[in-house]
This record gives C-alpha cells, sequence and structure tokens, in this order.
C-alpha cells in the first residue's frame, strides 16, 4: 500500500482501526508519525469531553441553570440577536464566509468577487514550475517538507476554481501544514477545504475538535459550528465509526454551546438547549447512556429531557 492510500486511510479510519494499516506503518516514519500525532489528538479531546460529561452533578446543574435564566445586563452583539431570532442559519452561512474571507484569501479592491492569495508572491511562480504533478509533491507534504515554492504554487492552485485538481492541491497544503505542527496554516486550509468539500464529514470533524480548544467565545462558536456541519454529513460513516465520531460530536456541540451560552444566557439558551436535546435524542437511538445527556438538558431547560 503506497504513503498516498495510508494517509487516506488514517484520516478516514476510527483509531481502533489504525491496527489494519500495521505492515505498512512499521516501515514508514513519515506516516507512524502522522498516526502518532492523530491518535494523541483525538485522544486528548476524548479525555477532556469525558471530564466536561461528568463535572456537572444534576443538582447543581439545576442550581446553574437557574443562575443563567436570569436576563443579561449587557446588550447582544447583532450575531447573538440572529440566533436568538430564529436565523441560526443564515449565522452560520455568515461565520463559515467570513472564516474562509479572512483564512485563506482575501479581495481585491474594487473588485470583491476577485479573490487572490494572503501569501506573498515576491518572483512570479508558476503552476508548471514548482506543483504540476502533484503525486510527486505527497512524500513532502505527509512529513511536512514541501519547499516555500511548492506551497506557494499549490496555493495558486488553490485559487483557481476551475483547477481540475483543486480539492488535491487543498488536500495537500492541509496535510503539509498538519505534519509541520502548524496549526494557523491548518487551520486555514481546513477551513477552505471544508468550503469546496462540504460533503467531506472528515475534515468538518477534525475542524471540530480543533476549534474546541479554544476556550474564547469566537473558537467556542467556531467548535459549534464545524460540529453542526459534521453531524449533518455523518451518514458517510457507518457501524462503530458512526456511533463514535457522532458522539463525539454532539459532545463537542453541547460543550461548545454550553460555552456560548454563559457568555450570553438569553440570546443563546435556544441553540444550547438544540445541542443537548440532539445528543439525547442520538443517545436514545443508539441505546447509549443517558446521564451526560440528561445533566446536559436539566442544565438548560430545568428538565432532564429538555422540555420546556
Amino acid at each position: 500500500m503506497t504513503c498516498t492510500k495510508v494517509q487516506e486511510q488514517l484520516w478516514e479510519l476510527a483509531i481502533e482501526d489504525f491496527d489494519s494499516l500495521e505492515p505498512h506503518l512499521g516501515q514508514c516514519r513519515e506516516c507512524a508519525a502522522l498516526a502518532a500525532a492523530i491518535r494523541e489528538e483525538q485522544q486528548s479531546v476524548e479525555a477532556g469531553l469525558a471530564e466536561f460529561a461528568s463535572a456537572v452533578p444534576l443538582r447543581e446543574a439545576l442550581v446553574r441553570a437557574r443562575e443563567l435564566k436570569q436576563p443579561a445586563s449587557s446588550p447582544a452583539p447583532a450575531r447573538w440577536k440572529m440566533l436568538d431570532s430564529g436565523l441560526h442559519w443564515v449565522a452560520i452561512a455568515a461565520a463559515a464566509a467570513a472564516a474562509l474571507s479572512v483564512g485563506l484569501y482575501t479581495t481585491v479592491p474594487g473588485n470583491p468577487a476577485a479573490m487572490v492569495p494572503q501569501m506573498p508572491v515576491e518572483v512570479p511562480i508558476t503552476v508548471t514550475s514548482a506543483c504540476v504533478d502533484l503525486r510527486k509533491l505527497e512524500p513532502g507534504a505527509i512529513a511536512g517538507t514541501l519547499s516555500e515554492e511548492a506551497v506557494e504554487c499549490l496555493v495558486l492552485r488553490a485559487d483557481d476554481p476551475d483547477d481540475p485538481d483543486l480539492v488535491k492541491a487543498v488536500r495537500l497544503l492541509t496535510v503539509n501544514a498538519f505534519a509541520m505542527g502548524d496549526d494557523e496554516q491548518w487551520e486555514r486550509f481546513s477551513t477552505h477545504l471544508a468550503a469546496i468539500e462540504p460533503e467531506d464529514a472528515s475534515v468538518a470533524f477534525k475542524l471540530a475538535i480543533h476549534y474546541s480548544r479554544n476556550p474564547g467565545p469566537d473558537g467556542q462558536l467556531n467548535a459549534h459550528l464545524s460540529a453542526e456541519r459534521a453531524l449533518k454529513v455523518a451518514g458517510v460513516w457507518s457501524g462503530e465509526t458512526y456511533v463514535k465520531r457522532a458522539g463525539i460530536l454532539h459532545r463537542l456541540n453541547v460543550k461548545a454551546t454550553r460555552s456560548i451560552w454563559e457568555e450570553r444566557p438569553r440570546e443563546a439558551r435556544e441553540m444550547a438547549r438544540k445541542a443537548a436535546l440532539d445528543w439525547l435524542e442520538f443517545s436514545v437511538s443508539e441505546s447509549l447512556p443517558l446521564e451526560a445527556p440528561e445533566a446536559a438538558c436539566l442544565a438548560v431547560t430545568g428538565d432532564p429531557r429538555c422540555e420546556e
């Protein structure tokens, strides 16, 4: 099996299924390093989620719910009013567009429709000079060693919506940034990839995990948006992979919306209630333990079934 195929499998498979790739991982240092990084990232998030799920006893949750139901004293920003007035999906679309516009691209003055890469290019780089053959760049991307010239060339390809290999080019940028440990670039390219490949549940899944590590309101809002996006297309997974990943996404979503709700109790309460209810319904449908989702419901509504 080639490194390219193994790398694709590492991004798609559940961690417990990595054993099937051991014959290759035992011989390839780069692929083994990628597998170890993915394991460490997901295990760290799962540990944090487990701590979150067990940190709110039912009695404390009810007390906290009563406290958070008090009206907010400060005026709400427009984005929270949008959420409260039912324009939830408008807010999601706007946030996704904003994330893309400030990430990989910037607009040309006087021509908002034109997009150019943020990366400065002192010497003109052509596609044919550095990245015409994407397969030759795969080993370097997996190892995180793509040259500056190759990255600039790939960014040019990422800027061309008519490029037949647009998705492959952005994936190479994403993998290279991940292997380098460059969180900022990984976030930019992953956000771009999620925009051009909205059906890619794995990208949205990893973005939700990434944003959940940011304790600030913007990070938690992005975690919520990414989790919702991934849950919409979670049907691409099946069996235990679906149950495990969808469960992680629901817990991430509840954690994120609860954080937002604590920041804006009045405006974001319905968002937090819906996330808790979705987690409860998922747990019921998959015959999973109900204590944690019921506690989440209780914290928002005062009722373990999220009933008003």
